[in-house]
């Protein structure tokens, strides 16, 4: 390394037992401390994916996992692409069904009328389908929305069973 003459008159460099300390001429010092453990750089743009810090503390996942998890528990945690897709479309249609209910109820000024129970029938129907309970016990572990759903699709499967347990 060569330090100019100019350099190593307003700095003051001190090598001792793996420290390097400098003194700059306005008297502050600084001192960085060189180990064995040091982290290196592997080169690369970090902007387009290439290279990225080694020894940094635990920033690379560990090979193997903590928790064991078997393809059973896998399968109840992650969503069913067919399942949501299936429980949204029956959602449109409650919702199709209950915008007209509740339309129908503007109109007969709250009472009760044969197309309200005609309306409501078929919301239930919907809703109590063995299919639409099956996929709705797929997308949920323990009474909670499966991990791996978005947040519109997690809120969709907790209307869902709201909608199962008030009709």
């Amino acid at each position: 390394m060569f330090i100019s003459k100019a350099i190593a008159q307003s700095h003051r460099l001190i090598a001792v037992a793996g420290r390097t300390a400098t003194k700059s001429a306005n008297n502050g010092i600084h001192i960085r401390c060189l180990s064995s453990e040091s982290i290196t750089y592997s080169g690369g743009q970090a902007c387009t994916g290439q290279g990225g810090y080694y020894g940094s503390g635990g920033a690379r996942a560990k090979a193997t996992p903590s928790v064991n998890v078997t393809q059973e528990q896998r399968s109840k945690m992650i969503g069913l692409a067919e399942d949501v897709e299936k429980i949204s479309i029956v959602m449109d249609e409650v919702d199709v069904l209950q915008s007209l209910l509740d339309d129908d109820r503007e109109a007969s000024d709250g009472e009760v009328t044969s197309k309200n129970i005609e309306l409501r029938g078929q919301m239930k129907r919907l809703v109590s389908d063995p299919q639409f309970s099956e996929c709705l016990d797929r997308l949920e572990v323990e009474g909670a929305p499966v991990w791996g759903l978005s947040s519109k699709e997690h809120e969709m499967i907790l209307l869902a069973r709201e909608k199962i347990n008030s009709c």
